[in-house]
């Protein structure tokens, strides 16, 4: 019994530490994306630990290493909670000129639930709908959408990599983009609401895991080319990146994309919202909406299970010049 708990304890500080570690192996990288659990699983641990008779000198070790783990822990996943900072700002609809709301959702490519997708849509009403996994089937059963979304770009695949973007709103220009690999395809659109110029970039790189990829690479290159993107396009007012990240947004890779686009979590101080998979209790928050600072939040919600692995994810940004100042008068505060 005394050795099991030591292993435990040995690979719940080695998944904690791992990521630490500049190896991009998907094993290595991953590890990432349960740091909440890992917290939980320290704390039990040193728990066990001190609950014991006769603690030795290797126990107060694996002891130590377990509170590091815990703080290490923490650092990453405190701001995802409401003791978080709010990076961005929330709004009430009636303090904005203009909403703009965006349903993304990994439909599943062998999912067969179409009409529970379609009474979602119709029962959510967004402007802008990110779908992902899109193949012939999907694209065929949210055809009926058209009617109400005219505005369409896509690029649909077999090989779970297939995307869509339907909307309200006509668009400035959009663009189907290959930033890593010829069949993993990326979407850049602009738009024009109430004079703003608004950028959405919508994303599902390769996940790092056997089958797909065995190292983050494809990934990080992919979000590392957009980031430089965003930096350096000068001409959107807003700028958005929404879609199924395959990763957390405390990630390595994920604060780097943050520090060099400038966009920022709306998740954080408002809590982990997990999106995959549905089909277990252990979940995780892979499915990702950046924005620029100027962009308030007027409603963030994880909606419900309806066939995928994926949970859908609904976000109403607030467009007006009071969200602008406001947003000044954040950052300006000690």
């Amino acid at each position: 019994m005394l050795s099991i708990l030591y292993i435990i304890t040995i690979l719940c500080v080695l998944g904690t530490f791992a990521p630490l570690h500049h190896n991009r192996y998907w094993l290595i990288r991953t590890q990432s994306n349960i740091k909440v659990y890992y917290l939980f699983l320290s704390l039990v641990l040193i728990a066990v630990h001190l609950c014991r008779d006769n603690i030795q000198g290797f126990d107060w070790l694996m002891i130590g290493l377990l509170v590091v783990s815990v703080i290490l822990c923490l650092r990453a996943v405190l701001p995802y909670t409401i003791l978080g900072k709010k990076t961005v700002i929330k709004v009430e609809p009636e303090q904005v000129q203009r909403q703009l709301s965006i349903l993304t959702y990994n439909v599943l490519q062998t999912n067969t639930k179409y009409q529970k997708f379609i009474d979602l849509v119709k029962k959510v009403n967004p402007d802008i709908i990110l779908t992902l996994e899109v193949d012939q089937k999907w694209d065929q059963a949210m055809s009926v959408l058209e009617a109400d979304y005219p505005h369409t770009i896509k690029d649909v695949r077999d090989n779970t990599y297939g995307i869509s973007m339907m909307s309200r709103i006509s668009f400035d220009t959009a663009e189907v983009k290959y930033l890593v690999k010829d069949d993993v395809p990326s979407l850049d659109i602009h738009l024009t609401i109430e004079g703003k110029h608004i950028r959405i970039i919508g994303v599902h790189p390769e996940p790092p895991i056997p089958g797909e990829a065995l190292t983050s690479m494809p990934k990080d290159l992919e979000l590392l080319k957009i980031a430089l993107d965003i930096r350096d396009s000068t001409e959107p007012d807003h700028q958005i990146l929404i879609g199924d990240l395959n990763d957390v947004g405390w990630s390595k890779n994920s604060i780097n994309f943050k520090e060099i686009s400038g966009l920022n979590d709306p998740r954080e101080g408002r809590g982990f919202y997990p999106s995959f998979p549905t089909y277990l209790p252990i979940r995780i928050p892979i499915d990702q909406v950046f924005c620029s600072e100027d962009l308030g939040i007027i409603k963030f919600k994880r909606l419900k299970h309806i066939g995928s692995d994926h949970f859908p994810l609904l976000v109403v940004f607030g467009l007006g010049r009071n969200i602008i100042d406001r947003s000044y008068k954040k950052i300006e505060m000690p």
